[in-house]
């Protein structure tokens, strides 16, 4: 999952169970500024992120991805977006 992804999840959640985001924040024992800086786009820790999933409700897990080479970034494993042709 892509982090705005999980940034737009845990929002939905916010908004689903009518928590405000100072009390969302509280119960992951972050600060409101912290909070209100994650949701206006700033990255947080993983661990912060997880909390505050947590606090609303979200489990987060992984598992091995597929084909998965230690050789290759991370990126290589993502395809590529062809540039469509032109009807030239």
């Amino acid at each position: 999952m892509h982090a705005t992804d999980l940034r737009a999840a845990i929002s939905a959640r916010l908004t689903a169970l009518d928590i405000t985001v100072h009390h969302a924040a509280k119960l992951a024992d972050l600060s409101d500024q912290t909070a209100r800086d994650y949701f206006a786009g700033r990255d947080l820790s993983s661990e912060r992120v997880l909390r505050l999933a947590a606090a609303v409700g979200l489990e987060i897990s992984a598992k091995p991805i597929r084909r998965f080479s230690p050789e290759k970034p991370a990126s290589a494993g993502r395809p590529k977006k062809r540039p469509e042709k032109s009807g030239y």
